[in-house]
């Protein structure tokens, strides 16, 4: 039955096109290899013209665990899914309770009120349903966002300081969305990186890409969905720092 319901919402978002095309994580025809040659295409493209791009990788604490319920299908509604459907997935989503031990010991049993159950078929599209609104509040025309699952990487072309402030009130508005949302962003997975074709095409800006909630990359390497990112790539056409 789980598999049915779905394959029904899986196929209403794909005939509606209600998918964002940023999320690259449990859709079939998306992966992170694909993922990772649109942004190397868009990324050299923009290099060629000079500047830098500054990039923000983030990553949510936590995250399927999180998700509220109430929330989760107040978002199913707007999507218009059938309600009888819903009505199926918020008694797959209620029917639990836990209880903890300590020494022996057991508390009562309580409900669980958020988190998607980890290991069901359901689990992975009722997540990227959560998060489907997430980059049309820190996209605009010249910063971009890509997702894979609730690792987020947004990014923009920089040629002045005006330009990262506009990349800074993105990162702003995502971090304002996971507040929202209650989904709050892991600070010590966040980072951010600085990619340019030459080291003379570094801006002359007065701020770096480290905000409140983002912290210095101190190391030579990044590792990101099991691509690691060098100070000197292998075709020797980006740098970081």
């Amino acid at each position: 039955m789980e598999s049915t319901i779905r394959d029904h919402v899986m196929t209403h978002f794909l005939t509606n096109y209600l998918f964002t095309n940023r999320q690259y994580g449990f859709l079939k025809g998306r992966s992170t290899v694909l993922q990772l040659l649109c942004v190397i295409d868009e990324w050299t493209l923009n290099l060629d013209s000079g500047g830098q791009i500054d990039c923000v990788y983030m990553d949510s604490e936590k995250a399927f665990d999180k998700v509220p319920h109430r929330r989760l299908i107040s978002k199913l509604h707007s999507y218009g899914i059938n309600s009888k459907i819903i009505f199926w997935i918020t008694d797959f989503l209620d029917n639990r309770q836990f209880r903890v031990t300590v020494n022996g010991k057991f508390s009562t049993w309580h409900d669980v009120i958020s988190g998607i159950p980890q290991g069901s078929i359901l689990g992975p599209l009722l997540f990227i349903i959560y998060i489907n609104d997430l980059p049309d509040y820190c996209n605009d025309l010249h910063t971009k966002s890509y997702i894979y699952a609730d690792d987020t990487k947004l990014y923009r072309h920089i040629f002045n300081t005006a330009n990262q402030d506009k990349l800074h009130n993105n990162i702003q508005r995502l971090n304002d969305w996971a507040n929202e949302w209650q989904l709050k962003l892991n600070v010590d997975k966040c980072c951010g990186m600085t990619y340019t074709a030459s080291i003379s095409n570094l801006c002359n800006t007065t701020q770096n890409i480290t905000l409140m909630m983002v912290k210095c990359i101190t190391s030579l390497q990044l590792q990101i969905l099991l691509v690691i990112w060098e100070l000197d790539l292998t075709q020797n056409y980006l740098y970081g720092s």
